[in-house]
């Protein structure tokens, strides 16, 4: 979206909005010129980057990065601002803030606004506390490694190639190909050449029939199990029957399980506790709430 030349975004604004993605989310400290910053106006309003950076606020804090480093998305944020700024005071205008309903439900959108708020600033405080103890947890994280040795384990993987006889063939036609096939390949044919030539599999023909590495248990059954039993010394499988078709499956290297090192995935484990010790204060914080005995709900107002 594009502002018209009246809200036109400068590159200094911009510039001034990109930087902004550097800054806390608190701006308590800020000079208020930067806030009262003029970035957009039309005949009756104006947007200011406090404005903008308020308005920023209603999303998670990654999803503010991705505004901040694509002026389009500024300029609609900008945009949707100054608009919403206009028929706010449209509204106000024909008095409907003053209308007891309209005022009760722009109260609980306030409400609503300070509740994120809320919910924002126990977060960003359990992170800050986390961070704080980040030595303690990163022990913790040694431990579940050490206590869980396949989680932490990469699965055996398998590089074969396939030629692909499909459904839509005569099932006769296709096995007494796939005999011939398989007779022409263990003679020593190019197995590859083969593939391209007849291979049905639109996402391996042109490449040989060549599949790459895969879990054995990412493919049918049928497939997957047969994989398993090809080495360099018996390299073509029997032919394979599965929904797809018949299926002649060459093997071509195989990767042993490999327990990963706690250096890789440290950073992975980190990130779920912090995700669990961030949940768990916004679960604390609301207790209080949840477990309250003095919580009525009057019945008969329903009925």
């Amino acid at each position: 979206m594009t502002l018209s030349p009246r809200t036109q975004l400068t590159a200094q604004s911009l510039l001034l909005l990109l930087l902004a993605s550097f800054l806390p989310t608190a701006h308590a400290a800020e000079a208020p010129a930067d806030h009262d910053r003029r970035l957009a106006s039309n005949s009756k309003m104006t947007v200011t980057l406090g404005d903008f950076r308020a308005d920023l606020l209603r999303l998670p804090p990654e999803l503010r990065g991705q505004v901040l480093v694509s002026q389009r998305r500024v300029a609609a944020v900008i945009f949707n601002v100054l608009k919403a700024k206009t028929f706010a005071a449209e509204a106000r205008k024909l008095g409907l803030d003053k209308d007891p309903l309209n005022a009760r439900a722009i109260a609980l959108n306030a409400d609503r606004v300070l509740t994120a708020m809320y919910i924002d600033h126990i977060k960003a405080q359990a992170e800050r506390e986390f961070e704080a103890k980040i030595e303690g947890h990163t022990r913790h994280a040694n431990d579940l490694y050490r206590s869980q040795p396949d989680r932490y384990t990469t699965p055996e993987e398998i590089h074969a190639a396939h030629i692909l006889l499909g459904t839509t063939r005569d099932k006769a036609q296709a096995r007494a190909l796939a005999e011939k096939l398989r007779a022409e390949i263990l003679a020593g044919a190019d197995f590859a050449k083969l593939a391209r030539e007849h291979s049905d599999d639109p996402g391996s023909k042109d490449k040989g029939g060549d599949l790459g590495f895969f879990e054995a248990k990412t493919m049918v059954q049928s497939f997957g199990d047969a994989a398993l039993t090809l080495t360099a010394a018996n390299p073509i499988s029997p032919i394979v029957e599965s929904r797809f078709g018949l299926h002649l499956i060459k093997f071509i290297d195989r990767k042993s399980p490999r327990r990963k090192t706690f250096d890789e995935v440290k950073k992975e484990i980190l990130a779920e506790q912090r995700q669990k010790f961030v949940n768990d204060a916004i679960a604390e914080s609301q207790k209080a709430f949840n477990e309250d005995p003095s919580i009525e709900v009057d019945d008969q107002a329903f009925e």
